[in-house]
């Protein structure tokens, strides 16, 4: 957006502080709120980014509703955790309802921009996530195992539970892990218990070793468990890079894929197996979705998503705008 001639400044939780209990965090921002509120007023409009509880909610709450600044809201997912399915339900649906405080909503999927529309609320539009499109190179055959690239934290909506058993035993299949977070020893455990040699661990990596494992994979695969995964950026970064996408069932995850690939159940390690297996046991099949992955991936590259959003948020600043106008006053751009 700056390189398009717009001024933009961000406001995240680096500079408002954060109180952190276990994996729990609380935002400051309803303490920090006269402060941020004087510096709103000089902004044409507002991109906020939630859910984020105690900070996304907030800010709707005291900032939206037709306030000063109008209010494009992007709606990421909504937020789940095995064991807290009625919190997090409620808290869902009080989100919902502060969203519509917003003049309007953006989502990555059909899925969530459906859920997310209100009879009498702004209107929510689809803007998927983008990807670096580099140029196609060729990916060299082997006659080895499928290998199999799983990119992400190591945290339990994750799915490896599921994914570890579905190829531990198989010579078929080898599998690569690039992430790390809280559970990381325990799924080592886990490799170790099953006897996987045909896992490794790389933990984090830096974007060139990424791009990498990407170039020298077959599959990109994301077994992930519940709607935290709403979009999955590391299956289109796969995509673009020639890999077959094979997915949980999810929405939103399952948008992204489009046909490009294979999508299974969630928590079902046998039909993951069963995916993967297809895949390495037939190569034109491998390369026929692999053509069609790239061909999806180059449809969803960054100057289309920008084009979404510079035009969803220049049309809602001057609707407002506008508004005053119409009725004999006048607005000071920032």
């Amino acid at each position: 957006m700056r390189t398009r001639g717009h001024t933009v400044d961000v406001l995240s939780s680096v500079q408002i502080p954060r109180v952190a209990v276990g994996e729990w965090r609380f935002s400051s921002l309803l303490l920090c709120w006269p402060a941020i509120a004087r510096r709103l007023r000089d902004y044409d409009v507002i991109n906020l980014h939630g859910p984020v509880p105690t900070m996304s909610d907030v800010f709707l709450l005291l900032a939206g509703a037709r306030g000063r600044v109008p209010i494009v809201y992007t709606h990421h997912s909504a937020l789940a955790i095995r064991g807290l399915e009625r919190i997090y339900d409620v808290y869902n649906r009080l989100h919902r309802k502060l969203a519509t405080r917003a003049d309007l909503i953006l989502t990555t999927s059909q899925h969530y921009a459906t859920t997310e529309a209100v009879a009498g609320g702004p209107q929510a539009r689809v803007v998927p996530w983008g990807v670096d499109i580099r140029s196609a190179t060729g990916r060299p055959g082997h006659d080895g195992p499928l290998r199999v690239l799983f990119v992400g934290q190591m945290r339990t909506y994750k799915g490896l539970e599921w994914l570890l058993p579905a190829v531990a035993g198989r010579p078929e299949l080898a599998l690569t892990l690039v992430g790390d977070g809280p559970r990381r020893r325990a799924y080592e455990q886990t490799t170790a218990r099953l006897g996987a040699d045909n896992v490794r661990f790389l933990g984090r990596v830096p974007d060139d070793v990424l791009q990498a494992e990407y170039a020298a994979s077959d599959v990109i695969v994301l077994p992930s468990v519940t709607q935290a995964e709403a979009f999955g950026l590391v299956v289109l970064e796969g995509m673009a890079a020639g890999c077959v996408p094979i997915v949980s069932d999810l929405p939103g995850v399952r948008d992204v894929v489009a046909g490009a690939g294979v999508v299974v159940p969630p928590r079902d390690a046998a039909a993951l197996r069963a995916a993967l297996l297809e895949v390495a046991a037939d190569d034109a099949h491998r390369e026929h979705l692999a053509r069609l992955a790239r061909m999806r991936a180059e449809s969803l590259g960054w100057d289309a998503f920008v084009d979404g959003y510079e035009e969803a948020l220049l049309e809602v600043a001057h609707r407002r705008c506008a508004a005053p106008l119409a009725a004999g006053g006048a607005r000071r751009r920032g």
